[in-house]
């Protein structure tokens, strides 16, 4: 994933020596071949107790005294437990930057999350967990469905198929009103994921309206302190990330996240909780009632630390717990995109001819600009379909970026074509995640 490669660029501008560990799989990842990195560790893949035994293995024999985890969604709570015991056996030497496990996995569950910020007053969509295609119907039609319909995702698995579906239950008729018989069949057979006790969704309340907005936030944290702080536009595969750290949303996002952050170490639960870590949050903002409703916390780094690339020595100090005062993007930093999706999905269609362009990309050959627009505050609008610097570039580190294009994706395509053999609708280059359909 491209955000490891910010986080080691940004410590060795600190002077770390940085040991970079990676799942088995992932041997020609583009940051092992960063010349920030100066070792590297492969260890069992997908989790559990082996995943955890081989990092603080690593952790002990190379002596590290700063570990920052940069974890996938699969993987967040097996860092987190790795932490505690590398702080354990190392009699605490070992600076960790990431929550207690137990407080990771409550920002990391979805449901968990949204009931902690409704005990700590703070604005969230009402949410519940169904385990039934049955318990979804009766919480639907238990709904004031005036209010804009109930939002249906995978709560505990990636969803690849579902993870850009935005319909709102229950289906509606022709003539506007709820129809039950097709919910219940969209619910019982049409869904890439089953509804069961193994694969719970959430049904969430959609927050929408006119003019609503999408804004990703990206906050690294010591001792309960925001010391790095990012704030962007955001759809639901970001391939385009704009500064809007500096904008009133922005300056609302982070006064929002320093509140939660103070309600939280005063929640009886986590009074003793380690307040250290990454605190991805998503936004919806409603300009009509000037709401800024959170919708979903990631603990882990979020890509949007790629605007931090300007300023990477000072974002190496946040990440170490040495700065002074809190790191933002420049006010002018360009917009980051990746050059391998900006040809394909971006520049190829502009120059096509249309007949040409229908016959290689069909449906998708024309379509809009995706817009994030907030014209009641002080923020401008933001094309997230601009093609913008490269975000695997730096002139001092040119191998990651060939590394980038020519071993880690190829390889990634061919194990998809030869190995998984498995369809697939997108590709988020940044995130190395390969959607399957």
């Amino acid at each position: 994933m491209q955000k490891s490669l910010y986080v080691v660029r940004a410590l060795a501008a600190q002077g770390y020596r940085v040991v970079l560990v990676e799942e088995r799989g992932w041997n020609l990842c583009a940051t092992r071949f960063s010349n920030a990195v100066q070792c590297f560790h492969p260890v069992p893949g997908g989790g559990g107790r082996e995943y955890v035994d081989a990092l603080v293995a690593i952790a002990l024999s190379e002596k590290v005294s700063l570990f920052v985890p940069c974890s996938g969604a699969g993987t967040t709570v097996d860092d987190a437990q790795a932490a505690d015991l590398m702080r354990e056996k190392s009699g605490g030497r070992i600076r960790t930057l990431i929550q207690d496990a137990e407080l990771a996995a409550t920002l990391h569950e979805k449901d968990r999350f949204i009931d902690l910020v409704h005990e700590l007053d703070l604005a969230a969509p009402e949410s519940r967990i169904v385990r039934s295609p049955e318990a979804a119907l009766e919480y639907l039609r238990a709904q004031d469905l005036s209010k804009g319909g109930v939002l249906l995702k995978a709560a505990t698995v990636l969803d690849d198929v579902g993870r850009a579906d935005m319909t709102t239950y229950p289906l509606l008729s022709p003539s506007g009103q709820p129809d039950w018989s097709a919910t219940e069949k969209r619910l019982r057979r049409g869904l890439a994921i089953p509804i069961a006790k193994d694969t719970p969704y959430i049904a969430q309340e959609f927050i929408g309206g006119i003019g609503a907005s999408e804004w990703c936030t990206h906050a690294t944290v010591w001792e309960g302190e925001v010391v790095a702080f990012v704030c962007c536009p955001s759809n639901d595969m970001l391939m385009t990330y704009h500064n809007a750290t500096q904008t009133e949303i922005g300056r609302l996002a982070l006064a929002w996240t320093r509140t939660f952050l103070e309600r939280l170490a005063k929640h009886p639960q986590w009074t003793h909780a380690r307040l250290n870590g990454q605190f991805s949050l998503d936004f919806i903002h409603q300009p009509a009632s000037e709401r800024l409703v959170v919708i979903e916390c990631n603990p882990r780094v979020h890509t949007a630390v790629c605007l931090l690339q300007g300023s990477s020595a000072a974002f190496g100090a946040a990440l170490a717990g040495r700065s002074e005062k809190i790191v933002l993007p420049g006010s002018r930093v360009t917009a980051i995109s990746w050059l391998g999706h900006d040809l394909i999905a971006r520049i190829l269609p502009r120059v096509l001819p249309a007949g040409y362009g229908r016959s290689l990309y069909g449906a998708a050959f024309v379509s809009n600009s995706a817009q994030a627009d907030a014209k009641d505050l002080d923020v401008p609008s933001y094309n997230l379909e601009q093609v913008g610097r490269d975000g695997a570039w730096l002139a001092s580190d040119p191998i990651a970026f060939l590394a980038f294009y020519h071993l880690q994706w190829p390889w990634l395509l061919l194990r998809q074509a030869v190995v998984r053999r498995r369809s697939w609708s997108r590709l988020n280059l940044s995130t190395a995640r390969i959607f399957e359909c």
